[in-house]
């Protein structure tokens, strides 16, 4: 119960949509909710004096009142509202009369009826979190209708009227904070642009009023300060308009989807034309401008992805592709898990959920990052002294090292700034009509005003309270954590393995000695996880600096809690946890690569198949779109959603796949040819060809030391890097 309103709020930050500044204290959040809980009753009892009829049927009162909102607007609101107010009357005095004063019987059927009946209505279920009464949002949206007696087409629109939690005054200290109890209506599309929160805040309270015989407050404007209304929104108040940059970057990302359909077909039928062995022949000797055309081929960039032959050659650690793909699931999960809280109507069920041995899998999906990592740095230590043993001078050159970073960035940044660009300026205006994202814990889209930082990879250390697109704080720490791997590199390059020993457990030792005095003096919780219980000592607002922990890949992601049993850890607990708990991921990983590597057992076999090595090529792909997938699949469910065992059948699975089927595309059009293009102009094309390394040194898509968990094909892997 204590931490239901965590699981309801706190994974809103994965949805970003733009809406108005919120100040949210998850601790006050929790309290909140609570109350309800201990308490729904009272509260139940005052949200039923709320009547649809009686909140909409008030503003006929206010006919004759000025308001900023515009005349078209306040003229529809008040022609439903007197309606329903004959409505009212008619089911109270069986009668007719009088009623033909206001609408004509074609405009209640039509009009009035489908308006009022696509208004949400209390149901059950609020102890377990049910706070939001959903309307009917599709007939809502469908009713139009021309009025004879306004003179103009009426259309319908889908809006939410907030109340406070416990129904105070909205004016009220503490009032109004996150989570508020949302009741949908269908109210006059001209209203879609007016503020329609004072309105309702004194129509609601004349409402109120009137049920409890409060005659005397009346008077338009006398006790605004005391509705329980806290704000009214737009089903698209929030999406953000298309502008300049909407159709520059659309226009940028059509032109390079074209350009690789058009080298698809030019590729295809020249490969239709020679003999495999003549084409190969040709292909090779061509110009630099054909192969760097040839690079955007979407038919050979398919192929490419899911070719398998001899892709479990000796010397080739194949269970890291294994271990790639499932991490992306991971996280797919994870995040999915994380977006159902918003959309079901049993949040409490999910929360009971995480707390048995399946459901650990969602609490636990942060360790897919740490794994993310731990192949970043194998990679990059296996191949960086296979590469310093064969070619030491270039490699400890000035320009070696320059490399080092050029090819990382160059290899890494095209898909990734895609992304950024397509998430900020063209996939946030197609999340319209989406009734899940009015929920007022729903974080602002700060993309627009931040994605500068995610362009240089500082995100997740400058205002990272605001970062965009949430999910690229690893993006940002990963490279971050790169561009410091000289530091112990170099020890074992120049003072030989002692050397390079004591600077690795100086920084492992050093790291987990102060992970250790962060749970010890400033009372952290053992993990990130937010529904297990916390020391109450803890003070989320003091300065600590902390966000420095990023450069620490033991340290990075401290946010992993099996024992999600409800009993408060003590700080020894704590400490133990946080600091040993991913040191124990990574050995356990470590020995999986060992054990494996010298195909020991059936596991080798499983994580061996050849069907892990498409998957892994497009799992970067998959990692960077998946959080779009996640927020178009449930943001355009329309009904309400109920949490069950089956969550894993009815959202991840589906999800899953069609994050990885746009990743085919995705990778195909935006990475692939990028990196490519790297490879002819970095990678040693001009230069005199080499003799080609032996497959039994080879290790399974090597250029993954750029970016974990980026896959290259075979054609592009096998030439020697340059430096």
């Amino acid at each position: 119960m204590r931490v239901s309103l965590n699981l309801l709020v706190f994974f809103l930050s994965f949805l970003t949509i733009e809406i108005e500044s919120i100040d949210f204290d998850p601790a006050k959040a929790i309290d909140l909710l609570n109350d309800l809980i201990e308490h729904p009753r009272e509260v139940i009892d005052q949200l039923q004096q709320y009547k649809i009829s009686d909140l909409i049927g008030a503003l006929g009162f206010h006919s004759n009142a000025n308001f900023t909102i515009s005349k078209q607007c306040h003229d529809e609101l008040t022609f439903l509202g007197y309606g329903m107010i004959d409505s009212a009357q008619h089911v109270h005095h069986g009668s007719f009369e009088n009623r033909t004063r206001f609408m004509t019987a074609e405009e209640r059927q039509y009009y009035l009826i489908p308006m009022m009946d696509s208004a949400g209505k209390v149901g059950s279920g609020i102890s377990r979190g049910h706070i939001t009464a959903s309307g009917q949002f599709r007939q809502c949206k469908n009713v139009r209708i021309y009025s004879t007696t306004l003179n103009r087409t009426l259309r319908g629109d889908y809006y939410r009227v907030l109340f406070d939690l416990k129904m105070r005054a909205n004016s009220a200290n503490g009032s109004c904070q996150v989570p508020q109890i949302g009741l949908d209506l269908c109210l006059p599309y001209v209203c879609k642009n007016d503020n329609l929160t004072d309105y309702f805040r004194e129509g609601g309270f004349i409402g109120f009023s009137c049920q409890n015989n409060d005659t005397k407050n009346l008077a338009l404007g006398s006790s605004i300060e005391k509705s329980p209304v806290c704000s009214v929104i737009n089903v698209n108040q929030r999406v953000p308009k298309p502008n300049i940059y909407t159709f520059f970057v659309s226009g940028v990302l059509i032109s390079i989807v074209i350009l690789c359909i058009i080298a698809g077909f030019v590729d295809y039928f020249h490969a239709r034309k020679f003999a495999k062995s003549e084409y190969k022949r040709i292909d090779d000797n061509s110009s630099t401008l054909w192969k760097m055309f040839m690079s955007f081929s979407l038919y050979r960039n398919v192929k490419n992805i899911f070719r398998i032959k001899n892709c479990n050659r000796s010397g080739q650690v194949t269970s890291l592709n294994c271990i790639r793909t499932i991490s992306t699931v991971w996280v797919i999960f994870g995040h999915c898990s994380a977006i159902m809280v918003l959309v079901c109507t049993n949040p409490m069920d999910l929360i009971d959920y995480t707390k048995t041995y399946i459901g650990l899998f969602m609490a636990n999906a942060y360790y897919a990052v740490d794994t993310f990592f731990f192949i970043s740095a194998f990679l990059l230590t296996f191949l960086w002294f296979k590469e310093l043993k064969k070619r030491r001078a270039a490699v400890m050159s000035p320009m070696g090292w320059i490399m080092f970073y050029v090819h990382r960035i160059l290899r890494l940044t095209p898909v990734y700034y895609i992304t950024i660009f397509f998430f900020t300026f063209v996939f946030t205006r197609l999340l319209r009509d989406a009734p899940v994202y009015m929920s007022p814990a729903v974080q602002d889209d700060t993309c627009e005003r931040n994605f500068w930082l995610n362009l240089l990879y500082i995100d997740n250390i400058i205002d990272s309270k605001h970062i965009c697109y949430v999910i690229s704080w690893y993006l940002a720490t990963d490279i971050q954590i790169y561009c410091l791997t000289p530091l112990l590199l170099l020890p074992f390059a120049l003072g030989g393995k002692i050397a390079g020993l004591i600077a690795c457990a100086t920084v492992f030792l050093g790291s987990t000695a102060y992970n250790t005095y962060q749970m010890l003096v400033w009372h952290f919780p053992p993990t990130q996880f937010q529904f297990g219980p916390k020391d109450p000592r803890y003070n989320p607002d003091e300065r600590r600096y902390d966000q420095w922990n990023y450069y620490n890949p033991l340290n990075s992601m401290s946010n992993l809690y099996y024992g999600n049993d409800g009993n408060l850890w003590t700080p020894i607990e704590n400490a133990v946890y946080s600091s040993l708990g991913r040191i124990l991921w990574g050995l356990s990983l470590s020995w999986i690569i060992f054990s494996t590597y010298y195909r020991k057992g059936m596991i080798n076999d499983f994580m061996s198949l050849p069907i892990w090595t498409p998957l892994a090529r497009m799992s970067f792909c998959a990692y960077l779109i998946h959080i779009m997938v996640c927020g178009y699949f449930f943001g355009k469910n329309y009904s309400e959603m109920y949490f069950s065992s089956q969550f894993f059948l009815e959202a991840v699975i589906p999800v899953t796949v069609l994050s990885f089927v746009i990743a085919i595309f995705w990778s195909s059009f935006f990475e692939i040819p990028f990196a490519k293009l790297e490879m002819l102009l970095f990678g040693g094309s001009s230069r005199r060809k080499r003799t080609p390394i032996a497959p039994s040194t080879m290790i399974n898509e090597i250029q993954g030391i750029h970016k974990i968990p980026v896959n290259i094909p075979e054609d592009i892997l096998q030439k020697p890097l340059r430096f």
